[in-house]
């Protein structure tokens, strides 16, 4: 079984399913998965190659299932994403109740590739400490996440491995559209993240009006200098957090003339398709991030979140990204020149290469892992 955010509209969290499904389903001569997520996996379904049985839904009845699907179970892996963090609790209170469930039953615990942030809870420092001690395997997407268990548990620091996503095969070398057309084409991946800010004490209800319209002046800029079109491309999905609401703000905000387009995403593998046919992206969503590295498309990183800072420096573009408290129109636009210019340089591309690798070999060790109960 594995549990985490898939199947809420988050493209991220889909493509870090999909990867762990593939990576163990490779090593373990592909055995039955269940997913215990949102309501809206058949995307993944239908995208594996393995045999996968969705469990989704709310309330009672799907805590039954769920309980009965893990006494079943060869395995529990909870895999990728930000999942070990009380800041929205009844979000993320299902896969503590996950794993405490396996704990009670005997069902070796993964915690795979998670991101970790600082407890703001007694509950959940508890919680950390009890199922940082139950699983037989645990690893974390960056080095704050590591210090972070290290200092709640009393336990040597977790491993840190790439992003889950990572384990994701997709085609090399990106469609490009650059002088074939007008002049190049950039993709937009924005967000909503108004919620995070009153979250973290920094609610402006003007704040996002005025990001938009920088964003929107930068845009116009590209287009004057370069005379880019520009594809939106929603990294989220049908859900509030959906990004088309965004999206469709800026286009109004650009009053422009037919050069800016909305790209049509359904799921991971369109996502990926949208990223590869452009020539630079402009990303906000951690995953868009992810994924134009793995399509080698050149990427400036706008970080609502210090995960985006971390994420860009670990593969080689910490000099392309910029914090949204610090954002500047023309800082902006003068990244994306430079970012189509320089392109993906050969050392960032061996940086995707290993961690490739990377999530191969984690792949290896969760299948491992759990060895004697599949």
């Amino acid at each position: 079984m594995i549990a985490n955010a898939a199947g809420w509209g988050n493209i991220g969290d889909d493509a870090i399913t999909l990867a762990l499904i593939r990576g163990i389903a490779h090593q373990r001569g592909c055995p039955r998965f269940a997913l215990l997520s949102g309501p809206n996996s058949r995307d993944i379904a239908s995208s594996s190659e393995a045999e996968v049985t969705v469990i989704s839904g709310s309330g009672p009845l799907r805590r039954v299932r769920g309980a009965m699907g893990l006494v079943r179970a060869g395995a529990l892996v909870v895999g990728g994403g930000g999942l070990l963090q009380d800041r929205l609790p009844e979000f993320y209170r299902p896969f503590y109740r996950a794993m405490r469930v396996a704990k009670g039953c005997g069902v070796p615990l993964s915690i795979s590739s998670v991101g970790v942030s600082a407890p703001r809870s007694s509950e959940f420092r508890g919680a950390l400490r009890e199922l940082s001690a139950y699983a037989s395997h645990f690893t974390v997407r960056d080095a704050a996440s590591a210090e972070i268990v290290a200092e709640v548990t009393g336990l040597t620091a977790p491993d840190i491995v790439p992003d889950a996503a990572f384990g994701l095969r997709v085609a090399q070398g990106r469609v490009s559209n650059w002088r074939n057309a007008d002049g190049p084409r950039v993709g937009v991946a924005i967000r909503p993240w108004w919620h995070l800010a009153a979250m973290w004490g920094r609610a402006d209800p003007e704040r996002l009006a005025r990001f938009i319209a920088g964003l929107a002046s930068a845009l116009r800029t590209l287009r004057a200098l370069l005379g880019c079109d520009f594809l939106l491309i929603p990294m989220h999905i049908g859900t509030s957090d959906d990004d088309r609401y965004v999206a469709h703000l800026l286009e109004r905000e650009i009053r422009h003339d037919g050069y800016v387009t909305h790209a049509q995403v359904s799921g991971v593998f369109s996502a990926i398709n949208a990223i590869q046919s452009c020539d630079a992206l402009i990303g906000m969503r951690l995953h868009s991030l992810i994924l134009a590295a793995m399509t080698d498309v050149p990427s400036v990183g706008l970080a609502y979140d210090d995960k985006i800072v971390r994420a860009m420096d670990r593969i080689g573009r910490s000099d392309f990204v910029l914090p949204i408290d610090d954002f500047d129109p023309r800082w902006l636009a003068d990244s994306v020149v430079k970012a189509l210019a320089c392109g993906v340089t050969a050392t960032q591309a061996a940086i995707v290469r290993s961690f490739r690798q990377e999530a191969d070999a984690e792949s290896v060790l969760l299948a491992a892992n759990h060895a004697g109960r599949l």
